[in-house]
């Protein structure tokens, strides 16, 4: 036989309450000689009300309590709740009262008084009428109209087509059946144009009734423990039934051995009215049997009633998405609730967007309340602690994040990463010595952590460290790209009799002396200063040893390239002289060119010293000579020119008077005519 009992069988948080206050009010001193009164059952088993009858428990209805006295009875106010009126008039008759009513239940009276107060005219409650959790919620509805259903024929039997556009409000018993609850719900919808919908069914007995619905449909039979007289047991049965043979219980000795096969597979549950220990005696009687994993009935049992830590981490899964927080089904009787401030600090956040039901979430167990049935966790914590860790390990592993810097401080700043807070020394910002740290606040910066302290948590970051990296990365980069004849506009850097060094961005070049200008060589200092913008190119580098080798004459600016573009041997040009010596001047033909203007070819008298008829600066008209490739050497001549001029003056003085000549004998010729 296969024995498989649900995990959520047998008392829920609020009948567990109710118990075991009622037990420790027995038990205190201070009420010795009094009598606990109860309104009503306590709770819906025969086993338990009987045991706390025996101990002198007396349950009552309304009409009792005018018999008691304050002075000698306490009255009880059991898990279902009672009506409003009741227990004001517990209150103004001066009564000691212990009040155990269910949160849930008690969550659906401040609904209804909310609503109603804010304007509902309709409360329509799903559940049993004649229940007296119902009944209670009905004492809530004041001057707004009570419409009660348990199906979905009943709701639009009871509707009231002048109810239609009135403000109204639905919300279920708590041990509704979720089925029957979506099922009326949908029909309501379309009954009511201006309706209000709350989900009230206690969240212990969704995941009961859920439960119970999953394992019958894997077992060849259910056994469901609990008194005939609880809603829940009675919804847990009507349940199971459906999906495979079933019976209802109330103790072990009701076990219907005759209908159970040792082939089958056989399911237990048991409503919230259950008492741990009647599903003890019923593993007891079954501790003979053996599953198939080999775990006895019992074993089992004490599985299925596990139990949670605080600061325990867990996996949940979501069952309910709210606008402020999300609920987890944690594999116990409590609900997991998991507020928007323990997920993210980002108000804005859809929870529609993170999550969606049936997710699986791990969290951190905060704070248990067993009042409320429910276990406030964290999923900001347990990302926190996985993000310290990471960002922890990052120092091992040199990895690179990114953060927000939210404040300058002392010494650094302080930069927020996944959570984390990371300090980071000013010598590590990569900003100057003297920048006024305040200025990088809201800013984000990518860093690495350089130290951890392994106890006091504390994380140390360097920016430098990795920007470092980027331009070590970007220099390995730049070398592996590097040609000959790139062009660069680096920065003068430093200046040396030999050259200038210029910046190129990543590394220094070299332009040596030589390679400065096409002009005429001057010192270094005399044509550049430190942080001066200059246009070069590679000539050559060595990237094993780094150097780079550069030049500011482009060959496209060749001064030769220019003359030999512009002149040729016979050509005129005016020049300027730019140097006088005894034998010659020397005249800049284009800029950086110069040709020699030997003294013999100055003028056609004889002259001692050019100096005779030149001075540095006279702009001369010459012959270009000759020009010899080889030597760029470029002769030129004042002489030849002028003598070319007069020439073509002479041309020019000949050519008019032949002109002038045959004009004249044209008009002696129309003369004779």
């Amino acid at each position: 036989m296969e024995l498989t009992i649900s995990k959520y069988a047998g008392f829920c948080f609020g009948v567990k309450s109710a118990v075991d206050l009622i037990k420790n009010a027995l038990d205190d001193e201070k009420n010795k000689g009094k009598t606990i009164c109860t309104l009503g059952m306590i709770i819906h088993n025969e086993d338990v009300v009987r045991e706390l009858s025996e101990r002198g428990v007396r349950i009552i209805d309304e009409a009792d309590i005018n018999n008691l006295s304050p002075d000698k009875d306490i009255i009880f106010l059991r898990s279902h709740g009672v009506a409003k009126n009741i227990v004001e008039k517990i209150e103004a008759l001066g009564f000691e009262y212990i009040d155990a009513t269910c949160p849930y239940v008690k969550k659906n009276h401040g609904i209804i008084s909310e609503s109603v107060k804010n304007g509902a005219e309709v409360v329509i409650i799903v559940g049993d009428k004649n229940h007296p959790e119902v009944k209670g919620m009905i004492s809530y509805c004041g001057k707004a109209e009570a419409v009660v259903c348990s199906s979905p024929k009943e709701a639009e039997e009871l509707f009231k087509p002048e109810n239609r556009e009135k403000k109204a409000v639905i919300l279920a018993q708590t041990t509704e059946s979720v089925e029957n609850y979506k099922k009326i719900l949908e029909i309501t919808k379309n009954l009511y144009t201006n309706l209000t919908i709350f989900d009230t069914i206690c969240r212990v007995t969704e995941k009961r009734q859920s439960d119970c619905e999953s394992l019958a449909k894997k077992s060849d039979f259910m056994i469901v423990i609990g008194s005939s007289g609880s809603s829940n047991t009675k919804k847990l049965f009507d349940i199971a039934v459906r999906y495979c043979p079933a019976c209802r219980i109330n103790n072990a000795e009701e076990i219907p051995y005759e209908k159970i096969m040792p082939q089958m597979k056989v399911g237990i549950t048991a409503g919230a009215s259950t008492p741990d220990r009647i599903i003890k005696e019923v593993a007891n009687h079954m501790s003979e049997i053996r599953t198939d994993d080999k775990l006895s009935f019992e074993e089992m049992l004490d599985q299925s009633f596990k139990t949670l830590r605080t600061g325990e981490e867990v996996e949940g899964v979501v069952t309910s998405i709210l606008p402020n927080e999300i609920h987890l089904d944690l594999g116990v009787k409590h609900t997991g609730i998991l507020a928007m401030d323990e997920i993210t600090d980002e108000s804005s956040v859809n929870l529609h967007d993170m999550f969606k039901i049936g997710d699986k979430v791990t969290v951190l167990l905060q704070k248990f309340s067993e009042s409320d049935g429910i276990v406030k966790v964290s999923k900001r914590k347990i990302d926190e602690k996985a993000s310290k860790q990471r960002l922890m390990d990052g120092a091992e592993s040199g990895e690179i994040f990114t953060g927000k810097v939210i404040k300058a401080v002392n010494g650094g700043i302080i930069v927020m990463c996944e959570g984390q807070q990371v300090f980071i020394p000013a010598g590590k910002t990569g900003t100057a010595k003297d920048t006024d740290l305040s200025t990088m606040e809201g800013t984000t910066v990518s860093f690495k952590i350089i130290a951890s302290d392994k106890d006091r948590r504390k994380l140390v970051g360097s920016i430098s460290a990795v920007l470092r990296a980027e331009r070590q990365a970007q220099r390995e980069k730049f070398w592996e790209e590097l040609e000959v004849g790139a062009v660069f506009n680096g920065v003068v850097r430093t200046i040396v009799p030999y050259g200038i060094f210029v910046d190129l961005g990543l590394v220094d070049g070299l332009v040596h002396i030589d390679e400065l200008c096409w002009g005429r060589m001057r010192k270094p200092a005399d044509m550049f200063k430190e942080g001066d913008t200059v246009k070069v190119y590679v000539k050559s580098f060595d990237r094993e040893a780094k150097r780079v080798s550069l030049s500011c004459k482009f060959p496209e600016e060749d001064p030769w390239k220019v003359f030999t573009e512009k002149y040729a041997e016979g050509d005129i040009a005016e020049v300027t002289v730019m140097k006088i010596e005894n034998y010659g001047a020397f005249c800049e033909v284009v800029p950086y060119v110069d040709g020699l203007l030997h003294v013999s070819r100055i003028s056609k008298q004889r002259i001692a010293t050019p100096a005779d008829v030149l001075k540095v600066g006279d702009v001369v008209k010459v012959e270009i000579s000759s020009i010899n490739e080889e030597t760029h050497k470029i002769s030129l001549s004042m002489r030849a020119a002028a003598e070319r001029e007069e020439a073509e003056a002479a041309e020019a003085a000949e050519a008019s008077d032949e002109a002038e000549a045959a004009e004249a004998s044209e008009e002696s010729v129309s003369a004779d005519e």
